[in-house]
């Protein structure tokens, strides 16, 4: 009998020949109805504000100059670069561990800090993508890294099938870069971290291409507002002449109203009247400020995902309001900590690859240390002076503790608050 599946209540294919379509891809750009392999094998990014300019994201750089731009951006990446981190061993042994930390000591020796490596692994965010250059030696008998260093975007390109490719000036098709059919002398060298790619877009979800359009509308309108308040801040000065006055009157009087305004003086003729004008608009830079509000609001909702953090709030929901902001902004810090930890993850990777080669890797856990509530210790100590004995358990579920972090021990049986090497805890102050 032979062997298939029928892939419509009529037609029946046999497993040999869809084992074929079952192991190869069979939707691909090149065959695609309306679809677009790109010149010199290129993918172009299908950004929308970089198709319309043509420009490269070297576009998106200008945009950091911008105050609320920058800000917000130093802002989200200082969630990420406080917190604290450390090498987790796991099924690794100390050896592959030592050997990562030592490389990190390199890299910190030659400039390359971890908290520096950190905030660079977080622009994917916003630009798309990063890439990052690792520099090889031979040290104390390793090869480790002793340059980890994010390069120019516009120094790379996607080709159609999303490869990285890298453009050079010797060869119009790039050099493949990251893939699996890279040439082996570009082998552990290029590291790249995307933010949401996908398959018609390999280039990555860009936080700044929503923050586009707010600053280009915030520097536009500065020159409108100046002409604003020089419009509404000022009277106007309003000059008559007797009905049947020439046109060249009424230009010589307009340019001495023009020359009364800058300096202060004017004449004209003794039949003709000036009057000033009061403006009637009250509080005119209101409209400046809630516009200028707005786009910088557009630009907290792209960056951090709501305009809770930068918005003026009314009294009474100014609590709830840092409350709600706090707890988003909370949230992105534990879903951007996947970027330094790929970084260092894939380091970390071939290091042992290379170096050892026992398939057993450390990995890079960036953490927050746990806060200690100050008034429940205090309340502790002092039941522990009347008496109260507490339990390991106790410790566990209220310290954040593990059970072999600390021992209970009682004072007056033993004068040393150490025992088999751990750290006993009694509240003594």
């Amino acid at each position: 009998m032979n062997k298939g599946l029928y892939v419509n209540p009529t037609t029946f294919v046999a497993l040999n020949q869809l084992s074929t379509n079952l192991t190869s891809e069979v939707a691909t750009r090149q065959f695609a109805l309306g679809g677009y392999s790109g010149f010199f094998n290129y993918l172009p990014d299908p950004d929308p504000i970089l198709r319309k300019l043509n420009m490269d994201q070297s576009v998106y750089k200008d945009l950091r100059s911008d105050e609320q731009v920058g800000s917000l951006i130093a802002r989200r990446k200082n969630l990420t670069k406080s917190l604290d981190w450390e090498i987790e061993q796991g099924e690794a042994s100390e050896k592959e561990v030592q050997l990562c930390q030592y490389a990190l000591t390199l890299l910190a020796d030659k400039k390359n800090k971890v908290k520096d490596l950190i905030s660079q692994s977080l622009n994917p965010i916003f630009y798309g993508y990063s890439v990052f250059e690792v520099v090889w030696s031979q040290v104390d008998g390793a090869w480790l890294p002793v340059k980890l260093q994010e390069k120019p975007r516009e120094w790379f390109q996607f080709d159609s099938e999303n490869t990285l490719r890298f453009c050079t000036y010797y060869d119009w098709n790039g050099v493949p870069v990251v893939g699996e059919n890279i040439d082996g002398k570009y082998a552990y060298k290029f590291i790249l971290l995307q933010n949401e790619p996908e398959y018609d877009n390999p280039y990555g979800d860009k936080a700044l291409s929503r923050c586009f359009w707010p600053v280009t509308f915030k520097r536009g309108g500065m020159k409108l507002f100046s002409d604003f308040i020089e419009r509404f801040g000022m009277p106007f000065i309003y000059g008559k002449l007797p009905r049947g006055a020439k046109k060249e009157d009424h230009d010589s009087l307009f340019s001495q109203l023009v020359n009364f305004i800058s300096g202060a003086v004017g004449t004209g003729p003794d039949d003709s009247s000036v009057q000033i004008l009061e403006t009637k608009v009250t509080n005119p830079g209101d409209l400046h400020e809630k516009y200028l509000s707005r786009c910088d609001n557009a630009i907290a909702k792209a960056l951090l995902t709501n305009a809770l953090s930068v918005e003026h709030q009314s009294i009474g929901s100014r609590a709830s309001t840092e409350t709600g902001a706090s707890t988003i902004e909370g949230n992105l810090s534990k879903e951007d900590r996947d970027f330094p930890t790929e970084l260092f993850n894939q380091l970390f990777k071939w290091i042992v690859d290379i170096n050892i080669g026992s398939k057993k890797y450390p990995t890079f856990k960036p953490f927050q240390l746990e806060y200690v509530n100050k008034d429940k210790s205090e309340r502790d100590k002092n039941l522990k002076e009347v008496g109260v004995a507490f339990t390991k358990k106790y410790f566990i579920e209220n310290y954040n503790l593990q059970d072999d972090d600390f021992e209970i021990y009682n004072p007056s049986l033993s004068s040393s608050p150490f025992k088999n090497g751990r750290v006993g805890v009694g509240l003594e102050g």
